[in-house]
């Protein structure tokens, strides 16, 4: 089975709905964690609000019976009382809502995350989900902050702070902020809870055209905080911050996980083939697919030392195919 052309053990994204096949008389078995990313979101803000977000998760994994988080989500965007009583069709609004709203996005994000899945939204029903997500997620708004005069918390309330007072550590919730004046012309470093550090080059305040909905300039302008990448500059805002963060933590997730299989003797019959930004895919003999099976949910389930108190659950699929349609 050739699919190493990404290298092994690094997370790389496979094309959606594509297939690879092991070698005759393997089968493929892989594990993917459910909701990593809504789950790693409210565990880095470490507040109340988002211990309460993990509850639910924690109630969930423990007993499926429970509602889950984007039922959880559908019950408080159409203001119903009971998440039990939440039909199919509504829990793809509240898991549409969960994914689009929190890293900071509002009714552009969460329309178009809603077409991805069948879901036609007006502006202003859009609107008045976008409002009553955030409402029953204070929390997120939160963690994402601000800085402006007298007031600053959150992500961003850190960041800047951090650029201003070169050297001294800022923090919010489970990151924290440096910036450097003497790397790369000046550099802003996001400090994951692994450790590993996020750099953002030379940030910069400027002016930008504001663009009409054809991308041609109105002649207004706006304020901008941008950083140095590649040939170009990216744009920063607290979206930015959190959507990075989240991704990062959960890559380092994968990472450990990924290195702790592959360093493990006693699972080199189980040896990985492929990986997605939540996904391990292992190949072994049939005859040792259950096996391979428990061993891999055993090892997605395995916290790092720093993922202390972050909730996990995965879900384990064996097949003579890898494709994200099938469940065995």
């Amino acid at each position: 089975m050739q699919l190493r052309g990404i290298g092994r053990g690094r997370p790389c994204r496979h094309a959606r709905g594509a297939q690879a096949r092991p070698e005759p008389g393997k089968l493929l078995v892989w594990s993917d964690w459910s909701a990593i990313e809504a789950r790693i979101t409210p565990w880095l803000a470490a507040s109340e609000g988002g211990e309460a977000v993990l509850d639910i998760f924690r109630a969930s994994d423990a007993d499926p019976t429970q509602p889950d988080i984007y039922a959880n989500a559908a019950a408080n965007v159409l203001h119903k009382n009971d998440p039990r009583g939440i039909t199919k069709t509504e829990r793809q609004i509240g898991k549409v809502a969960t994914l689009a709203l929190g890293f900071g996005g509002s009714v552009g994000a969460l329309k178009s995350m809603a077409l991805n899945y069948r879901i036609h939204l007006e502006d202003a029903e859009a609107r008045c989900i976008v409002d009553a997500w955030r409402a029953a997620n204070s929390w997120a708004p939160e963690f994402w902050g601000v800085h402006r005069g007298e007031e600053s918390f959150g992500i961003w309330g850190a960041a800047l702070s951090a650029w201003e007072l070169p050297g001294q550590i800022t923090a919010a919730g489970r990151l924290a902020f440096v910036y450097r004046e003497d790397y790369l012309g000046g550099s802003l470093f996001m400090a994951l809870p692994s450790g590993r550090l996020l750099t953002y080059p030379r940030p910069r305040w400027r002016e930008v055209d504001i663009l009409d909905q054809n991308d041609k300039p109105t002649g207004e302008k706006r304020t901008e905080l941008s950083f140095r990448r590649a040939h170009g500059r990216t744009k920063l805002w607290p979206g930015v911050f959190c959507e990075n963060a989240v991704q990062g933590t959960a890559a380092d997730l994968l990472r450990e996980t990924v290195t702790r299989i592959e360093t493990n003797p006693a699972l080199a019959f189980m040896p990985i083939r492929m990986t997605t930004h939540d996904e391990i895919v292992c190949e072994v003999d049939e005859a040792r697919a259950e096996e391979a099976k428990a061993l891999l949910r055993r090892e997605m389930l395995t916290r790092p030392e720093w993922a202390g108190g972050l909730p996990l659950q995965s879900e384990e699929t064996i097949n003579f195919y890898y494709t994200k349609a099938a469940r065995k």
